[in-house]
């Protein structure tokens, strides 16, 4: 009996051992970083490290050193609601990357023991590339309202100058001379009503992609989305077009 027992207590110690094998072949090759911290931010566990740090190094420092003061209140108030709830929370910060500083999306979450919150999980992500998406986003959209303001001010104009001719103060002979500018600057708004289209066309894309990226939906939904875009940036020159309306609104 006592081998018998024996036997069984190596049995099960093997099986754990495989079992923390495992684990962490997982986690080292795991695509995010994985951090256990306690309720003051001291990470106690860090699955891998970028260039310039060691697992090491990390351990036993603050998660607070490595971002910017800015951002320490949001990271508080998420681990305060970690340990005082139970709930989980998520915030997105600055941190070191693989080349200078990168943006990361952590969730946080409850490690509990016999019902307790005694440390705290955090997941981070490299989000740098949807948000320099976004940020790309954010500048189209500028152009695209500035190329609209400039828009509507020369269709104004022509209104305006439509209003003069109508009221007769152009002589018969004049109006001829005239027509032919106003051909001209309405050749030029049928092309800039092209170029928003396109703009807006591709504009919608970039924000589907960016929502379908924060909301994490389907690796097939993210990819078609992607692909969507990257076809609209190869169809469409923004910087182009760009300048082109530009061009045209100076022409009209």
């Amino acid at each position: 009996a006592r081998a018998a027992a024996e036997l069984e207590r190596q049995r099960v110690e093997e099986s754990v051992r495989v079992s923390e094998e495992k684990w962490q072949a997982i986690v080292q090759n795991a695509p995010v970083f994985i951090l256990m911290v306690g309720r003051a931010g001291i990470i106690q566990y860090i699955n891998r490290t970028v260039p310039g740090h060691t697992p090491e190094g990390v351990i036993g420092s603050s998660i607070f050193e490595y971002v910017p003061p800015e951002y320490h209140g949001t990271m508080e108030a998420a681990l305060e609601q970690v340990f005082r709830t139970g709930e989980p929370g998520a915030y997105e910060v600055p941190a070191p990357g693989l080349q200078g500083t990168a943006w990361y999306a952590t969730r946080v979450g409850p490690l509990r023991r016999d019902g307790e919150v005694v440390a705290a999980m955090l997941i981070a992500s490299d989000i740098s590339a949807r948000r320099e998406a976004e940020q790309s986003l954010q500048e189209s959209r500028s152009r695209l309202e500035q190329a609209h303001r400039e828009l509507q001010a020369n269709q104004a104009q022509l209104v305006q100058s439509e209003k003069m001719a109508g009221l007769g103060l152009l002589a018969a002979g004049v109006a001829h001379e005239i027509n032919n500018p106003v051909a001209y600057v309405t050749s030029n708004l049928g092309s800039l009503g092209v170029y928003v289209r396109d703009l807006a066309d591709l504009l919608e894309a970039l924000q589907q992609a960016a929502s379908a990226d924060r909301s994490r939906s389907g690796a097939a939904r993210r990819r078609a989305l992607r692909d969507r875009v990257d076809a609209l940036r190869r169809r469409i020159d923004v910087p182009a077009v760009l300048d082109d309306i530009g061009r045209l609104l100076a022409d009209s």
